[in-house]
């Protein structure tokens, strides 16, 4: 079960405007994403979109707005890479 932080219309307990407010809210926000803010293909680094052809003016700032958004999604989501060792795991001496 989620926990949530009290808000003031809610007792100790979860009550049920929060618990069906929540997976609305995680619907609406997959939609934003899937419909206005995830590109159509694999999301790239900041350093790997086409720079050159950032048009000048307000398009261009929303352009750089989308790719440094993209770029924190990929550094924030990509899984770790197999070959780096865990913290956890013992090197051999």
């Amino acid at each position: 079960m989620f926990r949530h932080a009290a808000s003031p219309g809610c007792k100790s307990r979860p009550c049920r405007t929060c618990q069906c407010a929540l997976p609305q809210a995680v619907d609406a926000l997959r939609e934003i994403f899937i419909a206005a803010l995830l590109p159509d293909r694999k999301l790239r680094f900041f350093e790997e979109q086409p720079l050159e052809r950032v048009p000048a003016g307000r398009a261009g700032e929303r352009a750089l707005m989308l790719f440094l958004l993209e770029d924190c999604l990929k550094r924030r989501c990509r899984p770790a890479s197999p070959g780096a060792p865990r913290s956890t795991e013992h090197k051999p001496s």
